[in-house]
């Protein structure tokens, strides 16, 4: 940081000339990190601008404000055909330089958004410390949901969540880890027999469908198949003779059947023959 030890020519009886000065920007460097962070755009146009703190900005002999020598948070930096760069505190800025519109006005606007982020910061912190202390809420809140993201963000937003969000969160978390849970137990997935040939179908019946079309309606099921290599699924019409068939349903037929060409543990069966339901499901 460079200093004036001498006699200080950024004074009036120094012989400081008004019409040198050319401002520059502004800068922070009080002890708030929310309003430094507020005048982090202001800061990085400084650098590219060559402004170097530490190096080869004026200051008063005391590091405060090179004009009066007041210790300031709110700063401008200004240029000087001789003296290179010169910082003073907002106060001479304003009064002596007659730059206060644009320069009061960024100022008051970077000290009002860091004002706001110190407010919205506790506000955030108040909130976490409320989720620590229910630790069935701070469980929930870890697992990776879109709503438990949102009912939280809103929390640290706003100070609190309801009591019907907070019992949507672990809602959505217990479920979210049953589900984690029963897929992790699940067969791995096996691929769905490349043969032209008929082949004889036995599996259970995952679910049932009405489709319609312009040619009429049509019941289909999702059958999934069982073998040493895994599970694949079926799909296809229901065989008139077993029309009742439903979910849960143990059946078996012969059937054409075709792998699908997006997932190879998917496909279709047709024209299926021999139907029959081996178990029915379980009451």
């Amino acid at each position: 940081m460079a200093t004036n030890t001498n006699t200080n020519p950024h004074t009036l009886n120094g012989g400081m000339d008004l019409s040198l000065y050319r401002h520059v920007g502004e800068f922070y460097r009080g002890q708030s990190s929310e309003v430094a962070d507020a005048f982090s755009g202001e800061h990085r146009l400084l650098q590219d601008m060559g402004v170097d703190f530490e190096y080869n900005v004026s200051f008063h002999a005391n590091g405060g404000c090179a004009h009066c020598g007041a210790y300031f948070s709110y700063g401008s930096v200004f240029s000087h055909p001789e003296h290179g760069f010169v910082a003073l505190g907002h106060a001479c800025t304003q009064r002596w330089l007659e730059v206060d519109s644009s320069i009061a006005l960024r100022q008051a606007k970077a000290k009002k958004r860091g004002q706001a982020a110190a407010k919205q910061a506790k506000i955030a912190a108040e909130f976490q410390a409320t989720v620590d202390a229910d630790p069935e809420l701070a469980d929930a809140a870890n697992v990776e949901h879109y709503i438990i993201t949102d009912i939280m963000n809103k929390g640290r937003r706003y100070g609190s969540i309801s009591e019907k969000q907070r019992a949507l969160v672990i809602k959505i978390a217990t479920e979210a880890r049953e589900a984690e849970a029963a897929k992790a137990d699940e067969p791995p997935a096996a691929e769905v027999p490349d043969t032209d040939e008929r082949i004889t179908v036995r599996g259970k019946v995952l679910n049932t469908k009405w489709v319609y079309s312009q040619f009429g309606s049509t019941e289909k099921m999702l059958v999934e198949v069982t073998t040493d290599a895994g599970v694949y699924r079926l799909w296809g019409t229901i065989p008139s003779a077993i029309a009742e068939a439903d979910r849960g349903d143990m059946v078996e037929f012969t059937a054409t059947i075709t792998r699908s060409h997006d997932d190879g543990s998917f496909g279709f069966f047709k024209r299926p023959t021999k139907p029959a339901i081996l178990e029915p499901a379980a009451a």
